[in-house]
């Protein structure tokens, strides 16, 4: 299964008002609603835009508990194959043994062009010099 690697900026963060339900307590966990939009340089190369759902204990410290996941859809060229292809990811910290490091899957059927039929897993990972995606992938 090839493996294609890119650098991620984030290009906008648009943050939206979650619904709260009027019976929460004041000190409930903040949820949290976002649209991300993503410019991607490498293997994988393009635009994406993501919707993001989180829960955070504290909004202001991630390793007081969160959590996160997300649909995103990105266009461009894999390998030099243009098309567009939907994947979800998501995350837990907190501290505790059910933290996770942001992975995912490509959502099966959403390939478009020359990635139809797209099929795999994702990464993301977080260095030195910014964000990653790691995608492991087949093709028809």
């Amino acid at each position: 299964m090839p493996t294609a690697t890119a650098a991620f900026t984030i290009t906008a963060w648009e943050p939206a008002p979650a619904d709260q339900t009027p019976w929460a307590e004041a000190a409930a966990p903040a949820l949290g609603r976002v649209t991300i939009r993503k410019t991607y340089t490498g293997a994988l190369d393009g635009e994406a835009t993501a919707e993001m759902l989180t829960c955070m204990a504290d909004p202001d410290d991630y390793a007081g508990g969160a959590v996160y996941t997300a649909l995103e859809q990105f266009t461009g060229h894999l390998g030099g194959q243009a098309g567009s292809f939907a994947f979800q990811h998501g995350a837990v910290s907190g501290g505790g043994p059910a933290d996770s490091a942001p992975a995912g899957v490509i959502a099966p059927g959403s390939g478009t062009g020359a990635l139809a039929g797209i099929r795999g897993t994702v990464r993301i990972e977080q260095g030195p010099d910014g964000h990653t995606l790691a995608l492991d992938y087949t093709l028809p």
